[in-house]
């Protein structure tokens, strides 16, 4: 009984070292989530840096999320259920990822003349948002377009929606902490809920990799 007892407390004490292990070394059974985007010159298409509003005024730039996985999807604040089941999908993998403060969703309003501090409040208030992991942003309507088009990619050889920058688009976009597009997923479809939840912890898992590696490689040159 004594010897089982001991057992236990060992592996409950090396299971996280050889997590480490097993994420930080040798070579894992695991695809890698697809990069989006034009190659020019071997380098990955990276979002360009967009600029919105917020429901209070403010305004946002995505260089404020430089180290964050960014989830962007599209609501409007006077359509159709499918707006709404977009959103609610979105609440979905938050809720999954309540606790990875990396991880913000950035909400693009798809009706810009319909916004207002009431309006916007009125619409996430059953959504209990973290204000500081979800934004619901705004913009000149050119300029959300050209951004979802030009920037994000939306209704492009690379979106697998292919849904037109309209009321209640549907595309969900997963773009990396080097803003890389790695994922473009239908927001109206439920099922898809895994599918984003997949990418999200593959995108994660590389990076927790990444630094392993760059821990290891510093401690080879402290060692040397």
């Amino acid at each position: 009984m004594r010897f089982k007892q001991i057992a236990i407390v060992l592996v409950v004490l090396l299971f996280p070292s050889l997590l480490y292990v097993i994420f930080s070394t040798g070579k894992h059974h695991i695809d890698k989530v697809q990069y989006f985007g034009p190659v020019t010159d071997s380098v990955l298409y990276q979002v360009p840096e967009a600029k919105f509003l917020n429901y209070t005024g403010d305004s946002i730039t995505t260089t404020d999320f430089e180290n964050d996985i960014l989830v962007y999807n599209f609501f409007c604040l006077e359509c159709s259920d499918s707006s709404a089941r977009n959103v609610l999908l979105v609440k979905a993998i938050n809720e999954r990822f309540f606790d990875k403060k990396d991880i913000k969703y950035i909400s693009i309003n798809l009706t810009p003349s319909v916004w207002s501090k009431a309006t916007v409040t009125e619409y996430i208030r059953p959504f209990n948002t973290d204000k500081k992991q979800w934004y619901f942003v705004n913009g000149d309507s050119n300029y959300l377009a050209d951004f979802a088009h030009n920037g994000l990619l939306i209704n492009s050889e690379y979106d697998s929606v292919g849904v037109a920058f309209k009321p209640g688009m549907a595309t969900i976009v997963i773009v990396d902490k080097d803003q890389h597009i790695r994922g473009f997923l239908d927001g109206n479809q439920y099922v898809d809920q895994s599918a984003i939840i997949d990418v999200i912890k593959r995108i994660r898992l590389e990076e927790y990799q990444k630094n392993a590696k760059r821990r290891e490689d510093q401690f080879e040159r402290k060692r040397e």
